[in-house]
């Protein structure tokens, strides 16, 4: 089917369109909806790009096709038709809009040709009504002046296409040939890209009223600028509530705060592409615009990677997005209460606290936490130091674990573990636990109840109470928790691999006692075992050293560890590295020690030195 004849087609479907009842239509939307045609239109041709019927150009192929006879289609955009599409396909891949800008000019071609054709039809029509006029007077036949072949070129505006078509030649005009064709590509300085083999067919077959391609460079490809890809939130502080792998929702977990580690990535950046030249078909290069590197919001403490391809966390922190720039905030500050407005907080630096922080919230930070009011009933746990200006309440739910030293006023039913070291002014009715020394001294300095767990040594100004006589302190001495953990870990590690090479030499000797009958396989297996019993030899003795260094660490902090108390009111319960002892008697400058195997009370109430 010829274009003539597939527009002819279109415009007959759109008048019967035209015609169809609002039911109809309905129906055809309903069809069409429930069995859509995939139709890729972006790469069709414009419509105006069609030479219709009864067009300058169609009138002029009539009169051609009247005078030479045969039955040839009238298909001007035989040779054009796919090389425009093809761009238009190219320009969609490629993001660009000057196949678009071409097809446009093509437009302009046709409608330049069209205007050509209507002079050149008008010009016969009227030689031949002149003819026969003069023919009717005269009784003599006269002829229409010869017209020859003329070739319309067109050069798009980029100069990168060279477009033609061939009028051809009427009454006895002269065809095209391949000097006329030269002398006007000459004539617009044609150089480059020229198509000869489609040149040589113009002249051998005359190609007339097609519209065809006889020259192109190439287009300039422009660099495609960088592009950045936010991993975090450029929103301001919102609730994002989460729930667990079983639909369960803790209302608690907000996750209002971005957390992040210093080498973190913050941005993901695309590097712009280079740009590559094109060429006109004059031969005149034609420069690309190199891409551009995107602006990326770098901020305070961010830093990009070698080849700027990731923007990274310089340090730890809280990431927050300002003034259109990502900053890492090494200390959180929360100006309120840790409360339902705020929701637990889980932060990689320091936190400080300019409130209280409520019954059942969770604070957790990598960093130093300071909290200038109260805690109740929370857990709070530091990678650093913890300071709480006022203390805990904690209600027998209270937690703190810090891995640096805790200072507070008060310490009430909680339980506490600090590794470097507590210090308060008083303590009632809970447990600490540290590597190094308690200390609670100020107005009151004392401990009231509980158990207090030192590896070095303990000072207070009063444990116990003259109130109540039957209240129970126990005071631990030369006992390192973290240590203490460490070494049943790694006993526990020792006993696995005990285990492991007393079997596996059962299965040497297993298999050496039956030598006369071992296969291949077996010899294999029995090298392997061998093997693997040399490899978890060297894992017991590797455990077991570090078992022997750690207990030995044990053992000499026992000589430093030691008590020193103002007034210790009964019951004590004391226990020095193991050995222990139950105080039930009021003491005045109470000091326990510690030599050798042996642990030491001595008072000035006392007659002689308590030993144990």
């Amino acid at each position: 089917m010829g274009i003539f004849d597939k527009f002819k087609k279109k415009k007959e479907i759109a008048e019967e369109t035209v015609t169809e009842t609002e039911t109809q239509k309905k129906e055809k939307v309903t069809n069409e909806q429930s069995e859509p045609e995939i139709i890729n239109e972006s790469h069709a041709l414009n419509e105006e790009t069609y030479i219709k019927e009864n067009t300058p150009m169609h009138e002029l192929w009539e009169i051609y096709r009247a005078e030479k006879g045969g039955s040839d289609s009238f298909e001007p955009l035989e040779f054009i038709e796919k090389i425009i599409s093809d761009a238009k396909k190219a320009a969609v891949e490629s993001g660009s809009d000057a196949p678009n800008k071409t097809e446009a000019e093509l437009i302009k071609f046709i409608r330049d040709i069209q205007k050509h054709c209507d002079s050149l039809a008008t010009r016969i029509k009227n030689e031949k009504l002149a003819a026969e006029k003069e023919n009717e007077k005269n009784k003599k036949a006269e002829q229409c002046k010869p017209v020859n072949a003329e070739p319309l070129l067109y050069m798009t505006k980029n100069k990168v296409r060279l477009w033609a078509v061939i009028i051809p030649p009427f009454y006895g005009g002269e065809d095209i040939s391949y000097d006329t064709l030269k002398f006007r590509m000459d004539s617009l300085a044609v150089k480059h890209g020229i198509n000869s083999k489609l040149i040589d067919k113009i002249i051998s077959d005359k190609l007339y009223f097609k519209i065809v391609q006889i020259a192109e460079g190439s287009e300039a490809v422009n660099g495609k600028s960088g592009t950045v890809k936010n991993l975090f939130s450029t929103a301001k502080k919102q609730v994002n509530i989460k729930e667990d792998n079983h639909g369960n929702v803790n209302y608690k977990e907000l996750n209002m705060i971005q957390s992040i580690h210093k080498g973190d990535t913050i941005c993901e950046i695309t590097l712009p592409t280079a740009a590559s030249d094109g060429m006109t078909v004059t031969g005149d290069t034609i420069k690309g615009r190199e891409g551009r590197y995107p602006v990326v919001p770098a901020g305070k403490n961010t830093e990009f990677n070698e080849d700027k391809t990731l923007l990274l966390a310089k340090i730890d922190g809280e990431l927050v997005f300002e003034e259109n720039k990502f900053n890492v905030r090494n200390l959180l500050t929360i100006d309120h209460d840790v409360d339902n407005s705020v929701g637990n907080i889980n932060f990689v630096g320091d936190v400080l606290i300019k409130g209280d922080v409520r019954e059942g919230y969770t604070v957790r930070a990598d960093g130093d936490v300071k909290i200038v009011g109260t805690v109740e009933g929370a857990t709070v746990i530091a990678g650093g130091d913890l300071v709480i200006d006022r203390g805990m309440t904690g209600g027998n739910k209270g937690v703190i674990e810090v891995q640096g030293s805790l200072k507070c006023k008060y310490l009430e039913n909680c339980c506490v573990y600090a590794k470097e070291g507590i210090e308060a002014d008083q303590i009632m009715y809970s447990t600490l636990s540290t590597d190094e020394n308690i200390v609670v001294k100020g107005k009151k300095g004392s401990v009231t109840g509980g158990k207090l767990v030192a590896g070095k040594t303990i000072e207070a100004v009063t444990i116990g109470t003259p109130a109540n006589t039957n209240l129970k302190t126990e005071i631990v001495l030369g006992v390192v928790p973290h240590m203490v953990e460490k070494l049943k870990g790694l006993e526990q590690q020792a006993e696995e691999t005990q285990n492991k090479l007393h079997k596996t030499a059962q299965d040497i000797k297993y298999i050496q006692g039956n030598m006369e009958k071992i296969t291949p396989e077996r010899k294999e297996l029995l090298k392997k075992l061998i093997f693997q019993y040399q490899i978890d030899d060297m894992q017991n003795k590797k455990l077991e050293k570090e078992i022997d260094e750690i207990k030995e660490m044990i053992q000499s902090n026992t000589e430093k560890c030691g008590l020193k108390c103002d007034n210790v009111f009964p019951i004590m319960n004391i226990n020095v590295c193991g050995s222990k002892y139950i105080l039930d008697m009021e003491l005045k400058e109470c000091r326990i020690s510690r030599k050798g195997e042996k642990t030491f009370i001595s008072s000035p109430m006392l007659g002689e030195m308590i030993t144990f």
